[in-house]
């Protein structure tokens, strides 16, 4: 669960997320920006258009002129090899189908985790849930597949202990949330009859 801040000699600033690692060459500066990242982070890119700013990922190269953007690109994600242009306050996602997609972006829900909170619009608990096993490093296990497909809206501190969440989680929906040995989370449909 921890992140790191990082200042680059170009004056890049690299906000690394958990589970995150970012590797530099040795022969990184001012004309030759190419990083390697395996996870999530928020880059402010200096701005160089004469020198772009190359993220590898191992999945897609991301060239960027001087902005700042949020990458996701865990081990889990898909590959691709496509060249995809990327407007401003967009999202670009890899389909089933191995291609781009670019939509809207939820610019808040995308970039609050380097804001110190952890925001979810209209997610599934079994997206939310894999978040934050990244975050609190648990291991979350579900006591059926229906429970996966819960929709949830929330926005809260992302340095809230994960007891805290769990209770605020139940509170909102029908679900038990049981942490048990080894940082495994068993969550399942809560029986009102029985309580």
């Amino acid at each position: 669960g921890g992140e790191y801040l990082l200042l680059l000699e170009d004056s890049t600033l690299i906000h690394l997320g958990p589970e995150s690692s970012l590797t530099i060459p040795a022969n990184f500066s001012r004309t030759n920006r190419t990083v390697n990242l395996s996870g999530e982070a928020y880059a402010t890119v200096y701005k160089d258009s004469l020198h772009p700013f190359t993220i590898q990922t191992g999945k897609v190269d991301i060239h960027v002129l001087g902005t700042k953007l949020n990458i996701e690109a865990y081990d889990d994600e898909k590959h691709v090899k496509e060249i995809q242009m990327l407007p401003v306050g967009y999202t670009a996602s890899i389909g089933e189908d191995k291609h781009i997609v670019l939509s809207k972006a939820n610019i808040y829900e995308c970039t609050a985790w380097h804001y110190n909170r952890l925001s979810f619009d209209n997610q599934t608990l079994e997206n939310i849930m894999k978040k934050l096993e990244r975050w609190y490093n648990i291991e979350v296990a579900y006591s059926s597949d229906n429970i996966r497909n819960f929709h949830i809206t929330m926005d809260i501190n992302k340095y809230e202990s994960f007891n805290k969440l769990a209770q605020a989680i139940e509170k909102m929906n029908e679900l038990k949330i049981q942490i048990k040995k080894n940082k495994v989370v068993l969550i399942s449909e809560r029986n009102l009859n029985q309580e």
